[in-house]
């Protein structure tokens, strides 16, 4: 059974949420909006006895940096939230409990105006049963997925900006955690080359000085370097 959001009444119900999520967004940052605004003027009016001339300056430098503020941090979870998505793999398994699982690593479509267009790696865990989303990790717009091979699925995530973490990782498929990591920099690149879940890893020297060292590894070898 695919998962709920696979379905088009529930495509329907998640750009609902998203709508409606939109305005509650709306509502939080005019509301913290508000109380920046009147915390700045009663301190430049009442504690440091500005000028209305510099009180409107430091106003409007206050809104501009909590707007500021606010979009870069929700960025962050637009593709968290986006309501379409494309699967890239999916991975069928059962839980301790005997529940039917599934994992999928999708790239979600973020459309932001009428031209540009975004698509951005993310693994969500779903109960095949019930299409009920348990878990997701955002992954990152330039994030390479480089297969399922032994203990999990592989990224390269050059950009730290949606994992926080980069470099050359692998997420558990059951758990959606990172359970290896080998930052990017100690690793400036990675490579397929030929037989199954064989890459070349450019690793950084050992004196530091820029150069890199090709080296190959067996991903389905690689045991898990985190807890």
């Amino acid at each position: 059974m695919a998962p709920k959001s696979d379905t088009l009444s529930d495509v329907k119900m998640e750009n609902l949420k998203h709508f409606a999520r939109t305005l509650l967004q709306i509502a939080m940052i005019a509301v913290f909006v508000t109380v920046v605004v009147a915390v700045v003027i009663f301190v430049a009016v009442v504690v440091l006895k500005l000028s209305p001339e510099t009180t409107a300056y430091v106003v409007l430098i206050s809104l501009g940096l909590t707007i500021g503020g606010y979009v870069y941090w929700s960025a962050r979870w637009h593709a968290y939230w986006a309501p379409i998505s494309k699967p890239v793999i999916t991975k069928k398994w059962t839980d301790s409990a005997d529940h039917r699982m599934e994992t999928v690593v999708e790239n979600a479509i973020v459309q932001a105006g009428e031209y540009v267009r975004s698509s951005t790696l993310r693994v969500s865990i779903y109960n095949r049963t019930t299409g009920r989303r348990l878990a997701r990790t955002v992954v990152g717009e330039t994030a390479e997925f480089l297969g399922l091979h032994g203990i999990g699925m592989w990224f390269y995530i050059p950009d730290r900006f949606h994992a926080r973490i980069d470099g050359l990782v692998c997420l558990d498929p059951q758990t959606g955690r990172w359970i290896y990591h080998v930052p990017k920099s100690e690793i400036r690149g990675v490579n397929r080359v030929a037989g199954k879940g064989k890459f070349s890893v450019d690793r950084v020297a050992e004196d530091n000085d820029g150069e890199t060292d090709p080296v190959i590894i067996q991903l389905s070898e690689v045991r898990p370097n985190l807890r």
